[in-house]
């Protein structure tokens, strides 16, 4: 690929005395590669082919990092701009692989309880709409796919795994209501 290609490129240029970028014509090459890849992690995500598609944007997140290192800013800008969809479609392709293949359903909302953080932890692009619009769109359509799995889980497996991400997130107060509740589900069993 010409990821692949211009990854090798640049660290022969790392080792030798040269410092290594990306052209226009470079750009355009790996830009139209990234949107052959999307075209295909697409129809993976379509037909349920939910590995290939985490493959794919995997792949394509690879490639924003690269652009963003080696491409000048105004043209690194075009690809970031859709950084929050590919990673929505990465987070949402891993988490319905884990439930179509292991039947995981509180891994999956672990993975995308992880990728409402991550989405959320994107730093603004000031001025650009494109990516607002995609980092809105792909924090409520991850929410809603949490809601959507949460309502399948008993309620008490759905506490233990907020429970675990308040912790991981220091956030101790909720974490103390979190265990509070779970507590008082106890005692709601031993009182039935």
């Amino acid at each position: 690929s010409w990821l692949h290609y211009y990854w090798q490129q640049s660290k022969l240029r790392d080792k030798g005395s040269g410092e290594f970028s990306l052209s226009e014509e470079d750009f355009a090459r790996l830009q139209q590669e990234g949107l052959l890849y999307y075209y295909r992690y697409l129809l993976f995500f379509q037909i349920h082919e939910y590995r290939f598609c985490a493959r794919d944007t995997r792949r394509n997140l690879k490639l924003l990092d690269f652009v963003a290192k080696y491409a000048p800013p105004e043209l690194s800008e075009l690809l970031e701009q859709y950084r929050p969809y590919i990673l929505r479609m990465n987070v949402m392709a891993r988490a319905l692989f884990k439930i179509q293949e292991e039947e995981e359903v509180p891994s999956a909302l672990r993975i995308l309880h992880g990728g409402v953080k991550a989405v959320e932890d994107l730093p603004p692009i000031d001025g650009n709409q494109i990516y607002e619009f995609e980092r809105t769109r792909s924090l409520k359509s991850l929410q809603d796919l949490v809601s959507q799995l949460e309502a399948h889980v008993p309620r008490r497996v759905a506490l233990e795994n907020e429970l675990e991400r308040a912790v991981r997130e220091e956030n101790y107060e909720r974490a103390a209501t979190l265990r509070d509740e779970l507590a008082g589900l106890g005692n709601q069993v031993k009182e039935e």
